[in-house]
């Protein structure tokens, strides 16, 4: 790629001409979400919607059957995930399988990429909700924490998607340099996957405070004001903990500042997680 403010600019008008001509999100994923902000929801309207998608079904069955939930009995239909899991968990788990499926390429590297960013999402949901538990967040802002969690890259596996070649590239070079990926992002793109990721969900009419926390989930941090941003930022980087990609050296100083854990304390949180991940991307059926 051409280095200079030109071809940043040229770049970024091609990125905005690929994210609007990105298909909607399914109605039904929008109704799901309209229907679990209100007080007359009911299991059985929601089970029927999701029925009317079998792929979107069957992932979530696989999703819930993981040992990502640890269930002690196999969950056999869609109205007894909703009963298990709750409307709210259930309608951030629709969104995320939904968002992280909406992208397609036929080449082996992008299905490993995508095994990788599935898996280090739900890791990071995992360490995301254990942090809200462990820092006393309030549940309104652990449900945005967890989803977030769950979105966090979902900007990178649209570059990967949309522009393989460049982004591909883009990676090598960072690993090349030994420097962090989105630092190579914001040289040669004049953007980081942050930022797309936070468009895609505007552009999704998904709620505003998850477009808030996916752009600011990489930081840097000039206040620990954000508790929300915060916990998605340190879930993140400790979720390449399970794709052997470690980050934790990259977490933001304010970020771990407010943490206020030692290694031994943060080794033990990601392993107690380490179980629930290992088989999410496999069992997922991402090819359906």
């Amino acid at each position: 790629m051409q280095p200079g403010s030109e071809a940043k600019a040229h770049f970024r008008q091609q990125l905005v001409r690929a994210v609007q001509d990105l298909p909607s999100m399914p109605a039904l994923v929008m109704r799901i979400l309209e229907l679990t902000e209100t007080a007359s929801v009911n299991a059985v309207e929601i089970e029927k919607l999701i029925l009317t998608d079998p792929a979107l079904s069957a992932k979530i069955l696989r999703v819930v059957n993981s040992a990502y939930y640890g269930l002690e009995r196999k969950v056999t239909s869609v109205q007894q995930a909703i009963v298990i899991l709750g409307f709210r968990h259930l309608r951030n788990l629709v969104l995320a399988v939904s968002a992280l499926s909406r992208f397609r390429n036929k080449s082996p590297h992008f299905r490993e990429v995508q095994r990788r960013i599935w898996e280090r999402a739900f890791g990071a949901a995992t360490l995301s909700r254990e942090l809200c538990r462990v820092k006393g967040i309030r549940e309104s802002e652990a449900e945005v924490a967890y989803v977030g969690a769950l979105l966090h890259d979902i900007g990178e596996l649209f570059l990967f998607s949309s522009f393989t070649n460049i982004y591909t590239e883009l990676v090598k070079r960072a690993e090349s340099l030994q420097i962090p990926t989105v630092q190579a992002e914001r040289k040669a793109l004049g953007l980081d996957h942050a930022e797309v990721g936070a468009e895609l969900i505007r552009q999704w009419n998904f709620p505003p405070p998850l477009a808030i926390v996916v752009s600011r989930h990489e930081g840097p941090f000039l206040d620990d004001g954000d508790t929300v941003a915060l916990c998605v930022h340190i879930a993140s980087k400790l979720a390449g903990e399970f794709t052997s990609e470690p980050d934790r050296g990259q977490i933001d100083p304010m970020a771990r500042a407010w943490l206020a854990m030692d290694d031994a304390a943060i080794d033990t949180l990601v392993e107690c997680a380490r179980p629930k991940v290992q088989e999410v991307a496999s069992n997922l059926g991402l090819a359906a």
